[in-house]
């Protein structure tokens, strides 16, 4: 079944980009008041970044292919050096006392996210070619990864062993994430095809078009664009997938950037 997102003529309160949180507890946010709080230098272009749950660390995968741990209470940082490759990809378990980073080489690692020299705990070898996300269920019981070889996988998060292979894209699988409730699982790819899974079954619900976030250059023979940011709103109710439209260059990714909401 394939979806498109729904036109909303009426938007309530909860779908208000004025509003972030969950139901019960919405705080407004005012853009004027956004200023630079803290200026942390990674000495090298980044390619990820996440804060930890704790907020005690920000950690950034960088183009020197380590990942830089900084506290977020006096500026220091740590170099976690075990990756041979770019990482794009990281999560937490829900105590924040474990990092997982997917590389471009294909592996993800454990970490002890807060250990005062941290050292991978375990390598898995997870995909051919590069791992582009990694997500952490609800419960933290399973990590999923997804990558160039058009697989996403589930993955024992207590000692690494795969739990489970999903098959369904045909290309270049971007984006995944576990929706709230810890029921379901999304995956999005390069040429805009979203897949909700089910995770006791590990087959193909249905699938979301997000088309409009990729295109074919004919001139370049490239194709472009793809699902670069993937979330859930906190209670599940919706769906974002960003990317760009309307690409004038296709090496440099130039477009109009564009958010679709399911």
């Amino acid at each position: 079944m394939s979806e498109s997102p729904a036109k909303n003529d009426n938007p309530s309160a909860s779908d208000s980009p004025a509003e972030v949180g969950s139901a019960s507890s919405k705080q407004p946010i005012d853009p004027k008041k956004t200023h630079l709080a803290t200026d942390l230098d990674a000495g090298s272009p980044l390619i990820s970044c996440r804060f930890d749950p704790s907020g005690r660390f920000l950690f950034a995968g960088a183009q020197n292919s380590h990942i830089i741990r900084f506290s977020l209470a006096d500026g220091s940082r740590t170099e976690l050096t075990a990756h041979e490759s770019w990482v794009r990809g990281m999560a937490f378990d829900p105590s924040g006392s474990t990092l997982y980073s997917g590389d471009y080489a294909g592996r993800l690692l454990m970490w002890p996210a807060d250990a005062e020299s941290p050292e991978p705990t375990r390598t898995v070898e997870a995909h051919q070619g590069w791992v582009r996300a990694v997500a952490m269920h609800p419960d933290g019981s399973m990590v999923a990864t997804c990558g160039n070889d058009h697989l996403v996988k589930i993955w024992s998060a207590s000692d690494g062993s795969l739990v489970r292979e999903l098959r369904g894209h045909e290309s270049h699988v971007y984006n995944v994430v576990f929706h709230p409730s810890g029921s379901a699982l999304v995956s999005a790819d390069l040429k805009g095809v979203v897949i909700h899974w089910d995770l006791e079954t590990g087959e193909s619900v249905r699938k979301l078009d997000a088309a409009k976030l990729y295109k074919y250059d004919s001139g370049f023979r490239a194709d472009i664009g793809g699902i670069r940011g993937f979330d859930f709103r906190s209670d599940g109710a919706r769906l974002a997938a960003s990317g760009i439209t309307k690409v004038t260059n296709a090496f440099a990714g130039v477009g109009n950037p564009a958010v679709l909401l399911f």
